[in-house]
C-alpha cells in the first residue's frame, strides 16, 4: 500500500496485480488493515505503474485517523511546466541528502518503463527511414515498369502524348498497386504494433500492469485515411522520378527499345 501525504488523490487507485490478485475491479469495495484497524475504501481506479507486486494507492486523508502512525516513504510532486525535470531532481537530491542523510533517494516514475522507451525521438527517425525506403521501393518498381513498356511509350509519344500526359500516365501505374498495399499494410500495421507494444510491455518493469487503450489504439477519426493518403503520396512521389525520366526521353530511343 502507498500513502501519498497531502495529495489530492482521495479515492483509492489499485494497480493490475492487486485486481488480479483479489479479484476487485473499479467500483468494488476492499477492507485494509491499518494498524491493526480495517478500513473500508472504494477503488475509483487502476493505476499505470511499473509496479508488478499487489499495491493500492491513496492518499492519507482517506485513511483519516488510521493513518498518522503510519511512515511517510513516498511524497508526490507535479511540477509547473518548463521545469527541467532533471535539474529539479538533482538539486532536491542534493538538499535532501545534506539534511537527512544519504539514504533519500529522488527519482521519476516511469523511468525505466515502456513509457519512457516509446517516449523517444527512436520511433521518429525509424518512421523517416521507413518511408525512405518504401520510396526507394517504388521507384525501384516504376523503373522496371517503364522498361517493360518502353516501346508502348515511345508509340504513344510518336501519336502526340505531351510530357506532362506521359509523366500522369506512370504516375497512374503506381496508384493501383500502392491502394491495394494501403489495404493490406494499415490493418497488418495496427495489428503489429498491437503485438509489439504489449510484449514490450511485458519484458519490461510494465509486467502485470495493464496498458492503458491510449498506448494500443493509437489512430483514430480520420488517421487512418491520412495515413493511406501519406502512403500514396510516397509511391507519387517515387514515380516522378521514372515518370519524367520517361517524359525526356527520346521517341525514336523508345521505338527501337523491346
Amino acid at each position: 500500500m502507498a500513502i501519498l501525504p497531502g495529495s489530492r488523490t482521495g479515492p483509492p487507485f489499485s494497480t493490475t496485480a492487486f485486481a488480479a490478485d483479489t479479484r476487485r475491479t473499479t467500483g468494488d469495495t476492499v477492507t485494509l488493515a491499518v494498524n491493526g484497524k480495517p478500513v473500508t475504501v472504494r477503488i475509483a481506479g487502476e493505476v499505470f505503474i511499473p509496479n508488478p507486486a499487489p499495491a493500492v494507492w491513496l492518499s492519507r486523508q482517506t485513511l483519516g485517523r488510521q493513518a498518522a502512525l503510519l511512515a511517510i516513504h513516498q511524497y508526490d510532486i507535479d511540477l509547473t511546466p518548463g521545469t527541467s525535470i532533471r535539474g529539479y531532481t538533482t538539486a532536491l537530491q542534493r538538499t535532501l541528502q545534506r539534511m537527512v542523510g544519504p539514504s533519500v533517494v529522488v527519482g521519476t516514475e516511469g523511468g525505466a518503463s515502456v513509457a519512457g522507451f516509446l517516449d523517444t525521438s527512436l520511433f521518429g527517425w525509424l518512421t523517416v527511414l521507413v518511408a525512405v525506403l518504401a520510396a526507394l521501393g517504388v521507384l525501384n518498381a516504376a523503373l522496371m515498369a517503364i522498361r517493360e513498356r518502353v516501346h508502348d511509350l515511345g508509340v504513344f509519344k510518336a501519336v502526340g502524348m505531351t510530357p506532362r500526359q506521359t509523366i500522369t500516365t506512370v504516375i497512374c501505374w503506381v496508384i493501383a498497386p500502392a491502394v491495394i498495399a494501403a489495404a493490406i499494410a494499415l490493418p497488418a500495421g495496427l495489428i503489429t504494433q498491437d503485438h509489439l507494444v504489449r510484449q514490450l510491455a511485458a519484458g519490461t518493469a510494465l509486467h502485470g500492469t495493464a496498458l492503458p487503450g491510449s498506448f494500443v489504439n493509437v489512430l483514430g477519426g480520420t488517421d487512418p485515411l491520412l495515413l493511406a493518403l501519406a502512403g500514396l503520396a510516397i509511391a507519387i512521389a517515387g514515380a516522378l522520378g521514372p515518370a519524367t525520366w520517361a517524359a525526356t526521353s527520346r521517341t525514336a530511343t523508345a521505338l527501337h527499345a523491346e
